[in-house]
Parts: structure tokens; sequence; C-alpha cells
């Protein structure tokens, strides 16, 4: 009875009920022992959950899609996504160095990237006024620079500059067009002043991504899981604008973060909107949580197609150039 007790209890409830009514409507009953002809019966035993869903005239459902939004719908009309596994994602859009305020320097999560098969790497340092995180001023941004360079001489990994660049609450940013222009790549964010209005939140948001030189919007929403509600925003508003403007949106993979989650992520990519996974890592040690990211990913029903991280280095090159 293995593999009808781990469906099960696998759940969620909601995803288990519209199972049931699924098999009820062929005439069978299942329960956490067993499919049977009818309730009542002795039910047969399912060794593993694929048998089961195979039983009842569908495709095996990953557990993460198991919430009553359609999948059993789905898995009948034999239409599932391939979601994204850990092993499609060929590098990292968001590291902290110890440039700003992560702890190891560039050869050390060089070495990490090495180590997980990375093709390429983006690190994102945090930019001037945030004098919390170690903002980097332009002095500092150009020894970043030099540093890089250092660095690719000693590796295989496709090393790419960029910065977590604040939106000023009037939705200007931190550094001027010419240092922005200066960035392979730009992803902005959200860190102070967060008790605006939604409609003056929602516009600080989208004048950020007005800028001809952002590429991407970190953790959307504001979000810190058990210390802080997301900040009020109109997020179907910033998802038509985003993709009006080919911006992409962050599903950042920091535990504190998971941001955007993922019934928004789903909604996202429904409205067009292109996703990456930042790792937020502020430490070489910490490039493993992307793993959380695809999890998010993975609920919103995105397959490697879905998300940036994918492309090879040439491909997000072309992309980053494209968006400019």
């Amino acid at each position: 009875t293995f593999g009808a007790a781990l469906q099960y209890f696998t759940g969620s409830q909601r995803h288990n009920i519209a199972l049931r009514e699924h098999a009820l409507r062929r005439g069978l009953s299942v329960s956490e022992y067993g499919i049977a002809p009818k309730k009542g019966d002795r039910p047969r035993p399912i060794a593993d959950e694929e048998d089961l869903y195979r039983a009842l005239g569908l495709q095996w459902i990953p557990p993460e899609l198991r919430e009553d939004r359609g999948e059993i719908a789905a898995a009948l009309n034999g239409t599932l996504p391939r979601l994204v596994e850990p092993g499609d994602v060929r590098g990292d859009f968001h590291v902290h160095t110890n440039f700003s305020d992560g702890v190891d320097d560039i050869a050390t999560i060089v070495r990490a990237a090495e180590a997980r098969g990375y093709e390429w790497l983006v690190l994102t340092d945090h930019s001037q006024s945030l004098a919390v995180a170690r903002g980097l001023s332009r002095e500092r941004l150009t020894e970043k620079f030099r540093a890089v360079d250092a660095a690719r001489a000693a590796t295989r990994v496709e090393l790419l500059v960029g910065a977590e660049v604040d939106i000023l609450p009037d939705g200007t940013l931190d550094y001027t067009d010419d240092v922005l222009a200066s960035l392979d790549f730009v992803i902005v964010a959200v860190h102070t002043r967060f008790k605006m209005s939604e409609r003056a939140m929602t516009d600080r948001i989208k004048r950020a991504l007005d800028n001809r030189y952002v590429h991407a919007l970190a953790h959307p929403t504001g979000r810190m899981i058990g210390e802080r509600e997301p900040y009020p925003l109109d997020l179907p508003a910033v998802y038509v604008h985003a993709a009006s403007r080919g911006t992409a949106l962050e599903i950042n993979a920091s535990q504190e973060r998971l941001d955007l989650a993922d019934t928004d992520a789903r909604a996202a990519r429904a409205a067009g909107v292109q996703l990456l996974i930042g790792s937020d890592s502020h430490a070489a040690s910490a490039l493993s949580g992307i793993r959380f990211g695809v999890s998010v990913a993975r609920r919103a029903w995105l397959g490697p197609g879905d998300l940036l991280n994918t492309l090879s280095a040439s491909e997000v090159r072309a992309w980053l150039t494209r968006r400019r």
C-alpha cells in the first residue's frame, strides 16, 4: 500500500479531494490503502504513486503541483508541463561578494560556482545609497571591475559584473545612467520606504522599470517571511509593465524571501513576463540555496524554457544586449 499512502500524505488536502472526486466519476474509490471498485470494498494495493495515477487515467502529478489548481485536468489531457529541475540551471543572476555585504571574495565564490558546474555567474553587489549593506560608490565599483577582470583569467565560468541598484522613493535609480550602462546586468530593488500607498509604490517601481538599462526587478513584493509583510503593490499592473518593457522579474531564492511566491510567479509568466532565479547569496556556500528558487518555480508550473537561468552563457549575453 506504500504508493497510495505516499500519495495521500503528500497532499494537499484540496488535491486529494479533487482526486477522489475524479475517481468517483470513474466508478472507483481511492484511499491511503489503494483503489477499490467502490467504497467499502477491499482496496487493491498500489505499489507506487505512478500506478495510482495511471489507474485513474492520469499522468503522474509531481508533488509540487498537487494544489487543485488545474493539475488533474491537465494530467487527464496529458498536458502537464515538464518542470524545471536543479540540473537545468546554468547560472545565478544574484550573488553578493565582500565588495558589499557578502562574506567571501570573488575567487572563493567563483570556485563554488565551478563546483556547481555553472557556465556563468552574475556578481551583483549593492549600489551606493544602501550604506547598511556597504553599497559601492562609483570608485569602489571601478575597483570591482578590475577584480572581476583579474578573476576571469583563472576560471572557465563567464563572469558578469552586475549591481543590485536601489529604487529611490521617486522611482529614480541609485546610479546614473552612465554607470548603469557600464554594467553587464542591472537588477533593481526596493530596500527603503516600504509604507507608501499601493499606487505610489506601483508608480515607483514602474518608473524604475522604464529605465532602458534595467534588466530585472529583485524580490518584487519585498516580503520577509515571518518578519515583514509585502508592501502594498498592484502586482498585475507591474506584470503588464514589465512585459511591455521586456524586463524580467526575480524569484528570489533566499529562504527569508522566496519572492515572487509560487502563485505570483505563475501569474507573472501567464502575463508574458520573463522570470529568473537569484540565490541572493551572501556567501559562497549559499549558492546552493538556488534550489529553493527552483522549488518555487516548480510550484509555479514553470519549465526550463520559462527561466533565464537555463540559458547558455552566450544566450544570456545576447538577452542582456537585446534588452538595451
